[in-house]
């Protein structure tokens, strides 16, 4: 949701997945509207029920697969004030309609709570469900909330848990039917049906939808809200981005665990725009251990500030690391996914790249002494462990070959390199101020020089 003129109505709504299950209305007396800076700065599209029925769609193929089967459902979303009454106090914020299955905001014109439903037996169309579970807790209008659904299917028993803003909505509800098996693809946003009692007319703001196909376990579903939560300014009971500099919000990701156990672990992550974190060692081992990661920019390139003299460039993209635990981890630095062209010499000189740390942004990055090595083509990796991995600031920097002068001025002097070899085509070149500096009595090839005053 970006581009657009606030106010405007909207017709698509954007899934970023890449799967292209995009929402859509072309009513134009239904579309919701677009709100520009709304959540935390951020976009949101507002269902008016005041109006009309307000809704948008999605009807791709295998919408109908996701929803008969294990599934979770996370929503960024804020329940406003009601102008006039409604013989159905349920507001839509995703339906399968039929027999309506999702979440809903309960209450209008004054909203009081969360409410989850699924169906469960039988199919729509075709045999009648068997029955419902259902949730329902209370929450804050006129504010933003974070809403969580799981929905497990294994083998005929079906259990949904609920939690908002982290906080779990009751114990979880269980039945021994499995999920309702829906045969239309079709999901709504903002109401159930397009007109009726059944309709549940939304009448609120929407910033974000995630969608999964699997019932998250703990560690997956705290590592998403922490995500949506560090987005968006929200306080949640679980929060293990707690100690971040709120400048650095974007593209949260992270490792972790509940328990320590398998059922309960996530890791690796793959998600912040170039960087990936993966647990090594087996470490994730016991309660509430976590890994998490933001950044701060839109943009990414090589620069060359806040380095030391050994370092020649870095990357501009800065990402926060917190850590809660005992935590081993290899850190790897993707180019394609970072935006940044893989160099050509990337093999031949994997030894020249650092991980950089620093511990706040007023003081120049320190290259820490660990040897990078290169995984899947055009990643750049790190293995880190615990008495290593400090929360702080981390990016990747290049450490060219650097000019001592330990022996003498004659620049074909391995011993004058801070490498001990001398310059080929593929280095870059670093000069810092020098007694002893480098002569040359002819032609030389290298891929870069740096001097540094």
């Amino acid at each position: 949701l970006i581009g657009l003129t606030n106010g405007t109505t909207l017709s698509t709504f954007q899934d970023r997945s890449g799967n292209g299950w995009n929402a859509v209305q072309n009513t134009a007396s239904s579309k919701p509207t677009y709100i520009s800076g709304h959540a935390n700065g951020k976009p949101a599209i507002r269902f008016d029920r005041s109006i009309a029925i307000q809704s948008m769609t999605v009807t791709s193929p295998g919408v109908a697969s996701l929803m008969s089967g294990s599934n979770s459902i996370l929503i960024v979303a804020k329940a406003n004030a009601g102008s006039r009454s409604s013989s159905n106090p349920l507001q839509s914020l995703v339906i399968i309609p039929g027999f309506h299955s999702g979440i809903c905001f309960l209450g209008y014109p004054t909203t009081t709570g969360a409410f989850l439903q699924n169906y469960v037996g039988g199919k729509v169309y075709g045999d009648t469900p068997d029955g419902t579970i259902q949730k329902s807790a209370g929450l804050a209008q006129g504010t933003w909330n974070l809403l969580s659904r799981t929905l497990e299917r294994s083998r005929n028993i079906t259990s949904q848990s609920g939690f908002i803003n982290g906080a779990e909505m009751g114990s979880p509800t269980t039945s021994s039917l499995p999920i309702t098996a829906y045969t239309t693809d079709l999901i709504r946003i903002g109401a159930g049906d397009l007109t009726g009692t059944g309709s549940l007319p939304l009448h609120g703001d929407i910033a974000e939808m995630i969608f999964y196909n699997t019932s998250l376990n703990e560690a997956q579903r705290i590592i998403v809200e922490n995500y949506m939560a560090a987005k968006y300014n929200l306080t949640t009971t679980n929060d293990k981005y707690v100690a971040h500099d709120p400048a650095y919000t974007l593209d949260v990701e992270g490792i972790g665990t509940t328990d320590g156990s398998d059922a309960n672990k996530h890791s690796v992550a793959f998600n912040s725009k170039g960087l990936k974190l993966e647990e090594i060692n087996s470490s994730l081992d016991v309660t509430d251990e976590f890994l998490l990661a933001g950044h701060g920019s839109y943009d990414n390139a090589l620069v060359y500030s806040d380095v030391q003299s050994i370092t020649s460039e870095r990357w501009q993209r800065i990402w926060y690391i917190e850590k809660n635990g005992t935590i081993h981890a290899k850190i790897s630095f993707d180019f394609s996914d970072g935006g940044i062209n893989l160099p050509s010499n990337l093999e031949a000189t994997v030894e020249n790249y650092r991980l950089l740390f620093r511990t706040t942004t007023s003081e120049p990055f320190t290259a820490m002494d660990l040897a990078a090595s290169r995984e899947q083509g055009d990643q750049i990796s790190f293995v880190v462990t615990n008495e290593n991995l400090l929360n702080g600031y981390y990016t990747l920097g290049y450490s060219g070959l650097v000019w001592t002068g330990a022996q003498n001025e004659q620049w074909n002097v391995p011993g004058n390199w801070n490498l001990n070899r001398v310059p080929i085509t593929n280095d870059r070149v670093i000069v810092n101020t020098c007694t002893n500096c480098p002569a040359l009595s002819g032609d030389i090839n290298i891929s870069g020089l740096r001097l540094n005053s």
